[in-house]
């Protein structure tokens, strides 16, 4: 949209293979510059980069010495001209251990001091991590969707439903990662099972949990109820999300979900399909009474919410 209304836009990134292959030397206009990899060698070319033009805006997605300390560096080489706009996607210190937490937490602290707009995901880590920042330079703006992508006509939902004909579809999109709670997910099949045999739950995402998910499904025999597709490009992504029953989103109350804005409730939301998920502040932010909600620790609400958004 800013290369639409005539901006020229810029995006730093390191210089990995993958990015190198997805974004090459420009996309939809946007120009690319490749910082070198590792976080002292990334730090310093970054700066070279950053400080060798000036620019008008500069937006930070990480608050850590190889992101926002360059572009605070190049704002004041250039006489601090530059708006310095720090986004906080979530709160990057709590996913780390000691001593990185605290060395962590030291750069939010500096970003959250000398950025002159500071965005933060949802209401909560805006009150918490943002606390000491004025009123006037704090803002709250969570995920959205990309529209381009739910209006790839490529693959129909009804194409999708086809493959698997008499089922009802229960669907959960997400990289299976400790972190995260999918798990949850496959807590809920065997008890979901008993009264609704036709529905069948389908995982999207890859990642390290894979195997022992398929290990546990198989040993439960959930075999005829759970399936584990992995990756899947995001056209046909999309298209599962459209042909679902109830789409899943189990997450827990912590301080570290609290501070984060799930991308995937929004994609969900675009799907326009039933969503089970459960009831802390930056979801009812988003969605309100538009969902399903249930009690994490019990697995029976859990069935129950399937059942209510099931008809």
């Amino acid at each position: 949209l800013l290369v639409r209304d005539g901006h020229d836009v810029s995006l730093f990134l390191t210089d990995q293979a993958d990015n190198r292959q997805r974004y090459a030397d420009a996309v939809h206009g946007i120009r690319m510059h490749y910082s070198a990899v590792g976080s002292g060698r990334e730090q310093w070319s970054k700066i070279r980069l950053l400080t060798r033009e000036r620019f008008d805006v500069l937006h930070c997605m990480s608050s850590g010495s190889s992101v926002h300390f360059p572009a605070w560096l190049s704002k004041w080489r250039h006489g601090g001209a530059a708006r310095l706009v720090m986004d906080f996607d979530e709160w990057q210190s709590l996913w780390m251990h000691y001593p990185k937490r605290a060395y962590q937490a030291m750069w939010e602290r500096f970003a959250c001091e000398t950025s002159d707009v500071v965005i933060f995901a949802s209401s909560y880590l805006a009150r918490t991590l943002g606390r000491s920042v004025a009123a006037s330079r704090r803002f709250v703006l969570p995920y959205a969707f990309d529209e381009q992508e739910f209006a790839e006509p490529s693959l129909s939902p009804e194409k999708v439903r086809q493959r698997y004909a008499g089922r009802r579809l229960a669907v959960y999109m997400g990289n299976l990662l400790p972190q995260f709670d999918a798990e949850r997910v496959l807590d809920v099949v065997g008890r979901v099972r008993e009264s609704h045999p036709d529905v069948l739950f389908l995982f999207i995402g890859g990642g390290p949990l894979r195997e022992g998910f398929q290990r546990r499904i198989d040993a439960d025999g959930l075999g005829d109820h759970a399936r584990l597709l992995g990756f899947v490009p995001t056209p046909e992504m999309v298209q599962h999300l459209r042909a679902a029953d109830v789409l899943l989103l189990p997450i827990r109350d912590s301080q570290l979900n609290r501070s984060r804005s799930p991308n995937k409730l929004f994609q969900y939301a675009a799907a326009r399909r039933p969503i089970v998920t459960n009831r802390l502040e930056n979801i009812y932010d988003a969605v309100g009474e538009e969902v399903v909600y249930f009690d994490f620790d019990s697995i029976d609400d859990f069935a129950r919410a399937i059942d209510t958004a099931l008809g």
